[in-house]
């Protein structure tokens, strides 16, 4: 549509039949939310209309508004499925200017989620290549002698030095840790540790005196 389109109730529910008909985003005039909201003040009835011309105008003000909500939940579910297909694919191809500033946003955080949500899954998967499946729930079923202090009611850590690098990753609790180059030097939760040293990546330094 031209940018210089007039917003009224013909040409509104002309975008509706457009965005209806095609797979991919419509673009809109980048005033369309302005004169949106403007329609809709301009087609509420005037309580000195006549009972007949009142009434009218009522069932027009509410089909602008389904029109509306119809349209703007369409547009919603194809920008969804746009930040989808760039958080898999990383594509760079997205014609951004289809987008009014608010959608544009809105892409932005659902792409900010689903590209958080993609590296911590990403995360959990690399975990096998150091990780057998279910051992940190195997380690944590075993009990650790003085894994929290009784009077600080800390956790107990180990120090140890790695010895090959290692990505990020996540320990039974989900809490973040790494990413470790070779010998680097790191204060982990016990269990966690002594998994590290038993597949030999890493192992432990003494914290008693020589």
């Amino acid at each position: 549509m031209a940018e210089e389109i007039v917003i009224n109730y013909e040409t509104l529910f002309e975008l509706l039949r457009l965005e209806r008909s095609k797979t991919e985003l419509q673009k809109l005039p980048a005033s369309f939310s302005d004169d949106a909201a403007e329609l809709l003040q301009r087609s509420r009835p005037e309580l000195s209309s006549s009972d007949g011309d009142r009434s009218k105008k009522q069932m027009q003000h509410n089909n602008t508004i389904k029109i509306l909500a119809e349209l703007y939940e369409r547009r919603e579910k194809k920008i969804v499925n746009m930040a989808l297909d760039k958080s898999k694919t990383k594509s760079a191809i997205i014609d951004f200017s289809r987008l009014l500033e608010k959608e544009r946003e809105l892409f932005d955080s659902v792409l900010d989620i689903l590209d958080n949500y993609r590296e911590r899954m990403q995360m959990l998967l690399k975990q096998e290549d150091f990780f057998d499946a279910g051992e940190l729930k195997e380690k944590a079923k075993e009990p650790d002698i003085g894994e929290e202090s009784a009077d600080s009611g800390q956790r107990a850590l180990k120090t140890i030095r790695f010895l090959s690098a290692i990505p990020k990753f996540l320990g039974e609790d989900l809490t973040e840790y790494g990413p470790f180059d070779e010998e680097d030097i790191a204060s982990l939760p016990s269990r966690l540790a002594e998994i590290l040293i038993s597949r030999k990546r890493a192992q432990e330094i003494s914290n008693q005196p020589m």
